[in-house]
């Protein structure tokens, strides 16, 4: 079960296959598929794939983490792994998902009945094959330097008796070495002439399996050419799918939230109590809806690099000062002690853009107020200094240091926090803490990932400290004009 993947039973599981895989080099994944009801749809038990930042880029891509426990997995397009179930197959063509692009071999896992329920897959990269084709070229190359060392010992041994047959052999060596659809003359008329046609024979062989090779490659990378250019595509209609649903659905959705509003101000007549509860919870369904678009389009705009930033000289006490204002209503209703150590005189000007920077903070300020529960404790912090980050954050996430001073932001709270083995996946698209899923505390899971490249866009910083149970604190930087 899903809530059972941290647990030591999977572990205990998902150990042996990893010892069976680090055992096996050529192996990259071991893992168990079941079928579900759905049609053509079967769910992960157990993965070996380990998830980690393989590019660098400080952020884990759907493609950089281990299947999940429940996880589902569309089989439409892999015939082997469906047939699996009554017996052993292997695929005779690469297949390629968002790991990348593979061939694999299944076997089915039986109850104590001898009923198959589940397969056990094996992968092995596209790319290992590809490197096998050139690990037997790199063996023919090698057999084709035996042979050359060879000769040219034999040469050195009897080079007083052979002198001129060897001379004209090794040349005749040299040039199928530059061209192995050459062979060697065989009607010499002397005692060379059984070497020449065995030679010829050997070279037959060889001919053969380096065209065979080539016209593999070739395949090979036709293929791959064709899946990268089909990926390509597709993520470029996802990414026009996304942005075009998105503008069209804030405009209805702008309608919709002023015809609320024009309702719960009586602007067309009163309305009763109950009328009155009804229209807020739709006006909150609507916001939350307006605030996933508007999401998804700030997305979409990083997608293209489309997302810009217009940096001007601004204060961010000011900008503090504004997002505290927004976010009062909610402050005061949960009854935080809530404190903003404002500074007594005023910091440098930072260079930024004031409507990108107020989106920062009321989406970490909004995060603190939302995780923290009632009387808690939220605090803002701000001061000059001369770093743009701790080391370690630079070399995590990387950021580059451009400028001499800047000015540190902190937002602290003692809310849920986040848990340790999740801190990874913090500015990743859609994450959301477990604890978070536990409490049913809505949110897209987006809003980190834009304030990242935010931060990112000018120039700037941003890490974090959490414990879960204890709390969170979000540090980002600015550079100061």
């Amino acid at each position: 079960r899903p809530e059972q993947e941290n647990s030591l039973l999977y572990e205990e599981v998902r150990q042996p296959l990893k010892k069976i895989q680090s055992a096996n080099p050529k192996i990259d994944s071991i893992y168990t598929l079941r079928p579900t009801e759905k049609m053509n749809i079967w769910t992960f038990v157990v993965d070996t794939y380990d998830t980690e930042d393989k590019d660098g880029n400080g952020i884990i891509e759907s493609n950089e983490e281990r299947a999940h426990v429940g996880e589902e997995y569309d089989v439409s397009e892999l015939p082997e792994l469906q047939k699996a179930l009554a017996g052993p197959t292997a695929d005779y063509e690469i297949n390629c998902d968002k790991w990348g692009c593979w061939l694999s071999g299944y076997a089915p896992i039986k109850n104590q009945a001898g009923e198959s329920v589940a397969v056990l897959g094996v992968d092995i990269s596209a790319e290992r094959i590809l490197a096998l084709e050139k690990e037997w070229q790199r063996i023919l190359s090698v057999f084709l330097f035996f042979i050359l060392s060879s000769s040219l010992i034999f040469i050195l041994i009897v080079m007083r008796l052979f002198t001129r047959p060897i001379l004209r052999l090794t040349k005749e060596i040299e040039k199928f070495a530059g061209d192995v659809s050459y062979r060697l003359k065989t009607k010499t008329g002397d005692e060379f002439e059984i070497f020449a046609q065995e030679f010829n024979r050997i070279a037959e062989r060889i001919e053969k399996s380096h065209r065979a090779l080539e016209a593999e490659l070739k395949e090979k990378n036709k293929l791959l050419e064709k899946t990268n250019k089909k990926l390509e595509e597709t993520d470029k209609m996802r990414k026009e799918f996304v942005s075009h649903t998105a503008h069209e659905l804030r405009s209805p959705l702008n309608v919709f939230r002023w015809s609320v509003e024009m309702l719960q101000n009586e602007d067309l007549g009163k309305i009763n109590l109950k009328q009155r509860e009804i229209l807020n919870q739709v006006y909150q369904s609507n916001e939350r809806l307006l605030t996933l678009v508007n999401d998804l389009l700030e997305v979409s705009r990083i997608d293209e690099a489309r997302l810009k930033v217009e940096v001007a000289p601004c204060q961010i006490e000011e900008i503090i000062d504004e997002a505290v204002g927004n976010l009062a209503v909610k402050i005061r209703e949960k009854r935080f002690n809530f404190v903003w150590q404002k500074p007594t005189l005023p910091l440098p000007k930072v260079k930024a853009d004031k409507d990108k920077v107020l989106q920062i903070l009321l989406n970490i300020l909004g995060n603190a107020v939302k995780f923290t529960p009632v009387g808690g404790k939220i605090e803002i912090k701000v001061k000059e200094t001369n770093k743009i980050a701790p080391q370690p954050v630079l070399k995590k996430y990387g950021f580059v240091q451009k400028d001499k001073r800047y000015v540190l932001v902190s937002v602290s709270d003692t809310g849920l926090g986040i848990p340790k083995n999740e801190q990874e996946k913090m500015f990743s698209r859609f994450f959301r803490g477990s604890n978070v899923k536990k409490a049913q505390i809505e949110g897209t899971g987006l809003g980190m990932t834009i304030v990242f490249e935010l931060i990112k866009l000018q120039n700037g910083a941003i890490w974090f400290e959490s414990e879960e149970g204890v709390g969170t604190t979000f540090y980002f930087t600015l550079p100061v004009v």
